[in-house]
């Protein structure tokens, strides 16, 4: 019996999984360039949560245009850690209405042992913030 629910739970879960799946992707600009980001790949209740943040750039770090292989997840790490503390400090508030000059000097004290300076931070921390910011706006944004 413990097994038939249990299954059950899971198959329930998995469906759940699956609509959030289907969710439009919205687009977010990093400076020049546009990319894709799915806010079902983030769920509403764990957006603020480091964890599920890292998950989910460690599997897709790699398909970011500005990614550099040579240098590797390490690298970016820090940066989009330090872009998910930016939108947990500022919620709601765009990237690009943060002061630039601060987060850069942010960056060098919080950098840790990444081998980025902020040109190339940079673009990870606001992808890493405009994820968080693209999620929160459509979880609180009124249904049409």
């Amino acid at each position: 019996m413990k097994f038939v629910t249990s299954t059950l739970i899971l198959a329930t879960l998995a469906a759940q999984a699956a609509s959030a799946q289907a969710t439009t992707p919205t687009k977010t600009t990093i400076g020049t360039t546009t990319t894709s980001t799915s806010a079902a790949n983030v769920p509403a209740n764990a957006v603020d949560n480091w964890d599920t943040q890292s998950t989910y750039w460690r599997n897709n770090h790699a398909t970011r245009p500005y990614y550099d292989n040579l240098r590797g997840y390490a690298a970016y790490e820090p940066a989009y850690r330090f872009g998910v503390d930016l939108y947990n400090k500022n919620p709601n508030t765009s990237y690009d209405k943060l002061e630039q000059a601060q987060l850069r000097s942010s960056w060098s004290a919080q950098r840790g042992t990444s081998t980025l300076e902020w040109e190339d931070a940079q673009q990870a921390t606001r992808d890493a913030y405009n994820r968080m910011y693209d999620s929160h706006s459509l979880a609180t944004s009124p249904a049409r």
